[in-house]
């Protein structure tokens, strides 16, 4: 199996999620619009047949049109009328021909009882000393993998099992064009997770099953056969098992092989909770948990290759490529290159002294920004030189490259974007995550 970085994706896909709802009144006409907009129909929605609409015209005469062809408003409309129908069990008796375009909840659960569990030795592990780091900088810029253009479009998942399930998280492939999605269910005796893999080229979920206990994706490998998964439990140590899933055509799942991420003398709280991961440049796996530890592992062998102890308001993210992984500690930027487990290079900031700093860089892999308090300082990467400067918005949540230009900042429910060459702030946005 093969894995790249997920730190960014470079195209927009929009993924429905819809809940099961009682469609007990009858379809009434409505305008059906095709995509180059010159035509439209006055008709009644029957059925979604694999990628044909069957639409009943007034008179009962009865049309089929490929789904691609009409417009996006009614492509979302005839999916989200046929995903009604299949959650009520009201749908039509004609069969279909192809691949259904609304896939089904896999009935069984893969346990992850018979995976390996890996006793992780951290006597052999490359110790780094962030202080160690050199003070140089040049660097060559490591762009995400070329991709051919996706088609933004609508891709249906599998319909709400229960009231209480909820999304644990998504992950994706940028290079491979895949997504992984999961959804968990804690509630009256269950305690499972669904997880889809989408293929945004071909435009629908490719592996899907329900595992055992409740996980959080962190990635998905080249092919979509696998995924790296964190346990996702309610409290503190919920977060500190790692596995690593096969996922089968069948819609079952097998667990590989699994491990506490976490050092076995680390304080008690959330000290060994996985805060986050990806994917790096030889097949590794990179995580930081919460007493700071940097870890690069073997996803293979489940070993510990390398680690740094960064303290508790550290950040850390993976250059596009993955090639490097940049650590924000203290008022420091710090660059490893995970292939060969070594300090590549610093940069001294000293106004982000005591803060809690973020960093992340731009999908061409050209800038990168560092986030601390209310200001976010541009960088270019090659040379470190300062290239913008924003004052007077908050870096709490997420800093996202939402382009090369635009850059992304705040929480879910108070967000920013700002234009970085015209130096204005475009939109702030405040309500709901």
């Amino acid at each position: 199996m093969s894995f790249r970085t997920s730190s960014h994706l470079t195209v927009l896909f929009c993924l429905i999620f819809i809940s099961s709802v009682v469609f007990g009144q009858e379809e009434q006409a409505r305008k059906w619009v095709d995509k180059t907009g010159k035509h439209e129909l006055q008709a009644k929605f029957l059925d979604l047949d694999g990628d044909t609409v069957l639409l009943e015209m007034e008179g009962g005469k009865r049309m089929k049109i490929k789904l691609d062809q009409l417009s996006f408003d009614d492509q979302k409309y005839a999916i989200t009328a046929r995903t009604k129908m299949v959650a009520s069990g009201d749908s039509s008796p004609f069969k279909s021909v192809g691949d259904s375009p609304m896939p089904t909840t896999p009935e069984k659960t893969s346990s992850g009882d018979e995976a390996k569990v890996i006793n992780v030795r951290w006597t052999n592990a490359r110790v780094m000393n962030p202080l160690l780091a050199p003070e140089e900088w040049s660097l060559e810029p490591d762009p995400a993998p070329a991709t051919e253009a996706i088609e933004s479009n609508a891709i249906p998942l599998p319909v709400k099992r229960d009231f209480f399930e909820g999304l644990s998280g998504t992950t994706a492939d940028a290079g491979a064009g895949l997504v992984c999605v999961a959804h968990t269910l804690d509630h009256g005796g269950q305690k499972n997770t669904r997880v889809e893999v989408v293929d945004l080229k071909a435009g629908k979920v490719v592996r899907q099953a329900i595992l055992d206990n409740l996980w959080a994706p962190l990635a998905v490998s080249d092919e979509g056969n696998t995924v790296v998964m964190r346990s996702n439990t309610f409290g503190f140590g919920g977060k500190e098992r790692l596995a690593i899933w096969q996922m089968n055509a069948d819609r079952t799942a097998t667990p590989l092989r699994g491990w506490i991420c976490g050092q076995p003398q680390a304080r008690g709280g959330s000290a060994k909770d996985i805060n986050w991961g990806a994917m790096v440049e030889g097949n590794r796996l990179v995580t930081l948990t919460g007493d700071g530890r940097l870890t690069i592992w073997d996803s293979e062998a489940g070993e510990p290759k390398a680690y740094m102890d960064m303290g508790s308001n550290a950040h850390a993210t993976v250059s596009p490529g993955g090639k490097y992984i940049l650590c924000g500690v203290g008022s420091a930027l710090v660059v490893i290159e995970p292939a060969r487990l070594r300090l590549v290079a610093s940069l001294n900031i000293p106004e982000a002294e005591d803060q809690s700093a973020k960093v992340s860089v731009s999908p061409d892999g050209t800038r990168f920004a560092f986030g601390f308090g209310s200001n976010t300082h541009v960088y270019d990467f090659a040379s470190a030189r300062r290239l913008h400067e924003v004052v007077g918005i908050s870096t709490f949540g997420d800093l996202a490259w939402a382009d090369e230009n635009h850059l992304l900042v705040g929480t879910g429910s108070s967000r920013s974007l700002i234009n970085l060459e015209a130096g204005f702030l475009v939109w702030t946005y405040s309500g709901m995550s």
